[in-house]
């Protein structure tokens, strides 16, 4: 197939998955309402290429019910009598699309994934090229509006990167602090890396929009806050701008990984050698400490604060450590 067929058939697959949710919207809602079932099964009757495809593979027609139903949960009331096994398969396909947009972060990828897992459906994506497209127009849809698992992973992301920054900010002071300076210019050091490189890159992505525009793109790094923004356009489907050159999603993927190499990795090196030449009994992990290694690869059991707390804790009324006033004890 050469690439101008390729480019016609995405044209009319996403066309025909777009007017279908646009259906969908407009139909009657209501007690007396019409079902996405029933709206779906009309389109189709209507759409002649689906109409010869359904032909072809009688499964599709009841798999692409259940994907634009959208739901976790099937319910057989609202399914109907199913006239052959074929349609029965079709409706337990296109049920797993709905868990894999959970687990997923676009609808590219829940396409993908999907049909990696159904032999039936790569078949016939290879056979009507235009399948594909179609379906990946109607999930962008549905994630526009029940992504929950992305919308949850965003928003828990963004708060364990401000709360993981709070954190080295501290850490950093505490090196200053305590005169460990060259911790302290190394920590720095990192911190300014990582905000320097989140500068070029929202400056890069906004230069065309103007300075103003990359200006007030810039403050939010500045203050801290701008996994906040980046989770909040994601979550909410904010689409790519004329004249940016990636969308919000790729957007947040540079930012995180700039976050990971310029200031999480450094970070746990510096806090280990801090740890491995510290003269001083390290304390153990809090449970959100241990969240935040999970989800940033960042070592907080080295930070000062712990240590200091770990040293109070061991100092008796007498100015000794419990173990000696212990170790005192039992020789008396």
């Amino acid at each position: 197939m050469s690439t101008r067929e390729e480019e016609s058939n995405e044209v009319v697959g996403t066309r025909i998955g777009e007017q279908l949710m646009q259906t969908v919207k407009n139909r009657k809602r209501g007690h007396n309402g019409e079902s996405k079932v029933k709206v779906v099964k009309e389109f189709i009757e209507s759409n002649q290429a689906l109409g010869e495809l359904i032909e072809q593979n009688n499964f599709v027609g009841t798999m692409l019910c259940a994907v634009v139903r959208n739901k976790l949960k099937r319910d057989a009331a609202k399914e109907g009598l199913n006239e052959n096994e074929e349609e029965a398969k079709g409706w337990e396909i296109g049920s797993e699309l709905t868990k894999t947009m959970s687990v997923t972060m676009s609808a590219e990828e829940a396409i993908r994934v999907w049909a990696e897992e159904h032999s039936e459906v790569q078949e016939v994506m290879r056979e009507h090229s235009w399948l594909r497209p179609m379906l990946e127009a109607v999930v962008k849809e549905l994630f526009l509006k029940t992504n929950f698992g992305l919308k949850a992973r965003v928003m828990a992301g963004a708060v364990l990167s401000m709360t993981d920054l709070v954190t080295d900010v501290y850490v950093t002071y505490m090196f200053g602090s305590d005169r460990k300076w060259g911790y302290f210019k190394a920590s720095l050091a990192s911190l300014v890396a990582s905000i320097g490189f989140q500068l070029l890159i929202v400056w890069a992505q906004n230069r065309k929009l103007g300075m103003k525009r990359v200006v007030r793109e810039w403050i939010p790094i500045l203050l801290g806050y701008k996994p906040a923004v980046d989770a909040y356009r994601v979550a909410t489907g904010a689409k790519q701008e004329v004249g940016t050159p990636i969308n919000p999603m790729m957007e947040m993927t540079y930012m995180k990984a700039t976050e990971m190499f310029a200031e999480a990795i450094p970070g746990v090196i510096i806090q280990l050698m801090a740890i491995a030449t510290s003269d001083t009994e390290v304390g153990i992990m809090t449970g959100t400490q241990a969240l935040l290694i999970e989800n940033r690869f960042q070592p907080f059991m080295g930070t000062y604060q712990q240590k200091q707390a770990r040293e109070q804790w061991y100092l008796c009324p007498c100015g000794s450590s419990q173990q000696e006033c212990f170790s005192s004890d039992v020789q008396q």
